[in-house]
């Protein structure tokens, strides 16, 4: 296996961000008096800003305040993450990142929050001198499973597209890394079906067994 970079999605992947955002969208539905059940939320994982707000627009209608939830929702997050002073490290995720930058592999992460966001919770877990690359959603004109972030992550690295790999937790974001011709191994997250499964190269439970499996073939 010829490897020069790894790009890693973030929320779900590398930090248990996706559940601290359920939180505070149940939080957010408590006060607003509206419904959001998990396969709701599901929906809106790995989506830009934008394209979260028109998905919500489609499932309340144009009438619902979306911006006020939306807004309220990212208020009660950071409360919650302020709190805890932590976006929960997904098990392994140092060890692959030592494993990685002793291997002299360059790491990315393409994330479809805000690069603000990214930044802060890189360098809320002490991150921020790990990765070489980050792409996020605010610098791209197309999100998952559009591979633009994917191939703008490539082309900052200088490596192509044959030489690197993604991990993903969700299926835009596989979908994304087959559309770019990258392969991708899956970690799951919150979902976790056949049809995720299946597309990805392949599936491991954690990102301790990607390291296990890539110090085996490296």
């Amino acid at each position: 296996m010829d490897l020069l970079l790894t790009i890693f999605d973030m929320d779900g992947l590398m930090f248990d961000t996706e559940r601290i955002s359920y939180e505070a969208w149940k939080v957010a539905a408590e006060k607003y008096k509206f419904e959001i059940s998990s396969e709701t939320y599901e929906g809106l994982i790995c989506k830009t800003e934008e394209d979260l707000l028109k998905e919500l627009r489609y499932i309340y209608g144009e009438a619902a305040p979306i911006n006020e939830w939306r807004n309220y929702m990212k208020k009660v997050r950071g409360e919650i993450i302020d709190k805890n002073k932590t976006v929960r490290k997904k098990k392994g995720l140092d060890s692959l990142i030592n494993f990685l930058r002793n291997k002299d592999i360059k790491i990315a992460v393409a994330s479809s929050s805000y690069r603000k966001t990214v930044e802060k919770y890189l360098k809320l877990e002490n991150l921020t001198d790990h990765i070489d690359i980050i792409v996020s959603g605010d610098e791209v004109l197309n999100g998952k499973p559009n591979p633009e972030i994917l191939l703008k992550a490539c082309s900052k690295a200088n490596v192509d597209t044959s030489k690197a790999l993604v991990l993903e937790d969700s299926l835009p974001g596989i979908k994304a890394a087959k559309n770019a011709g990258i392969n991708v191994f899956l970690v799951p997250d919150m979902v976790r079906n056949k049809e995720i499964e299946s597309s990805a190269d392949k599936v491991f439970n954690s990102l301790e067994e990607v390291r296990i499996y890539l110090s085996s073939v490296l």
